[in-house]
């Protein structure tokens, strides 16, 4: 087995799909990705990382998708979600991607003549790069997210479809979908069966 020089440069090299292990490296329970299991297990035993984690495999999950997009451990934890099985981002953390990327955001919301929120556009701006979305109330209102933050739900339900359709690179690890939006989709399906 070829010995890396450090942990990691074997982690990434692992990962990358060679047979590599730490400089010293004695056995298999010392690689890295039997400390990401670790990891895991410890993380998932502590019970302080939400209710998506049902047990270690799911949380070596976020651990290994926080990797491939350069997220520690603990933030991946705490901003990937899994929901049916799919990996999804918070809102909070797709805009955190955004800045890390270059992107400048702006919003500019209004409100309906009854004061309530009626729209949130969201402009990305980077070099001569600016796209803007425009997320309203109808298309947001149903969630759970609407009932606890109106406006949060507009913005990032904005931010999660210029991510999508323009600059879906920031999201890797198949990440597609923003948590909010899966929320809404298990919302309505639950409606529409009761």
């Amino acid at each position: 087995i070829q010995k890396a020089s450090n942990a990691g440069d074997a982690y990434k090299t692992i990962h990358d799909g060679s047979t590599a292990m730490p400089a010293g490296a004695t056995d298999d329970t010392t690689t890295p990705i039997c400390k990401s299991l670790s990891l895991a297990q410890k993380f998932y035993e502590a019970k302080c990382f939400g209710s998506d984690v049902q047990n270690a495999a799911q949380a070596l999950v976020k651990i290994q998708a926080g990797y491939e997009m350069v997220i520690p451990p603990v933030e991946a934890m705490n901003s990937l979600y899994i929901i049916k099985g799919k990996i999804t981002m918070w809102g909070a953390a797709m805009t955190k991607r955004l800045r890390q990327n270059g992107w400048e955001i702006e919003y500019e919301d209004e409100k309906t003549p009854k004061n309530t929120w009626a729209s949130s556009t969201a402009t990305i701006t980077k070099g001569d790069k600016t796209y803007s979305y425009k997320a309203t109330a109808d298309e947001v209102e149903k969630g759970l997210g609407w009932k606890l933050s109106p406006l949060n739900k507009l913005r990032f339900h904005a931010i999660g479809q210029l991510i999508k359709f323009h600059v879906p690179e920031i999201l890797d690890a198949g990440v597609y979908y923003s948590a909010e939006e899966i929320q809404d989709l298990e919302d309505q399906h639950i409606e529409k069966a009761t």
